[in-house]
């Protein structure tokens, strides 16, 4: 299914974040710090940002470090380990798209952590739950642990955690083609930051593209060129700010119905090492050379990649 940009929320908002979103050393040794952590908030979301990123590692190499994981994790005795065990199981699962055994792990590592004064943990595994019952297609399902996130989020009160909500929220509505409400979820995020000053350029970022990808859903140009542009400000900050402005810069051209100059872009993109690619660039690559055969009348089609 199709969606805009989720943003991996909670666990990259927290108030030592502010270091432009640093890439978190995945050394073995460093959980071992993290777990030694006397105060339990800022250990439960250091041991978080650790197994996020720790398990980002491609399917050949997920089940390997998901073990060195569990296996430091295990060796200690620290409040709210069995969660962080089970959080772990969970995230794995997820990454290999075994959605029902990551939501089992997901409501597991809650029980485990029901009595913590850390609303942080479980609004962060409310999320969990929330994005595996997205990626599983059930909105119903996910809306209800977006509601447990806002909760446990209200009582944090922190802004930059709302604002990572409603963006969340509006990948929701972006994966059921709800786009106006999408958009409307986006605004409440930008009224947020707004209103609470904040200075998140990643925020920034997100949001446009995010604007940009429901307005090509929508086949709005002028908004869709609108926050194109945008993301070329120099506000900007995300590791994928290129992949962004290329992929709205084509999104143009087939709303212009350019689809010649289109397939070359594309084509040209996805040689690019610069360029995260995505199956949506290939779904979108087969678009331009179907329409490009009706609009010149050829009868057969060849697509390379």
């Amino acid at each position: 299914m199709i969606r805009v940009l989720r943003l991996v929320l909670l666990l990259l908002l927290g108030s030592y974040y502010c270091q432009s979103f640093a890439q978190v050393h995945t050394e073995k040794d460093s959980l071992v710090d993290f777990i030694h952590i006397k105060d339990v908030i800022t250990r439960d979301r250091k041991i978080m940002e650790y197994i996020k990123y720790g398990l980002g590692a491609s399917q050949t190499e997920i089940a390997k470090k998901r073990n060195i994981v569990i296996d430091s994790l295990s060796k200690y005795d620290f409040e709210n380990k069995k969660a962080f065990l089970l959080f772990t199981d969970a995230i794995f699962n997820a990454r290999v798209s075994r959605y029902d055994r990551a939501k089992k792990y997901l409501i597991g590592a809650v029980e485990a952590a029901q009595n913590t004064p850390d609303h942080f943990l479980l609004s962060a595994f409310y999320t969990n739950l929330a994005f595996t019952q997205t990626d599983e297609g059930n909105p119903i399902e996910a809306s209800y642990y977006y509601e447990l996130v806002k909760q446990e989020v209200q009582k944090l009160n922190d802004p930059s955690l709302e604002v990572a909500l409603y963006i969340n929220i509006s990948d929701l509505y972006c994966a059921n083609e709800l786009y106006i409400q999408s958009i409307s979820s986006l605004d409440k995020a930008q009224h947020i930051i707004n209103e609470n000053k904040l200075d998140y350029p990643i925020f920034y970022t997100i949001i446009n593209f995010n604007k940009a990808e429901n307005y090509f859903r929508l086949e709005n140009y002028d908004s869709l060129k609108v926050y194109h542009n945008r993301l070329y400000s120099p506000e900007n900050q995300h590791r994928k700010l290129y992949s962004f402005q290329k992929r709205t810069g084509y999104y143009l051209l087939l709303l212009e119905h350019r689809y010649t100059a289109t397939i070359s872009v594309i084509n040209v993109l996805l040689k690019d090492t610069k360029y995260v690619k995505t199956d949506f660039d290939l779904m979108q690559l087969t678009t331009a050379y179907i329409k490009n055969g009706q609009q010149t009348g050829q009868k057969t089609l060849s697509i390379n990649w």
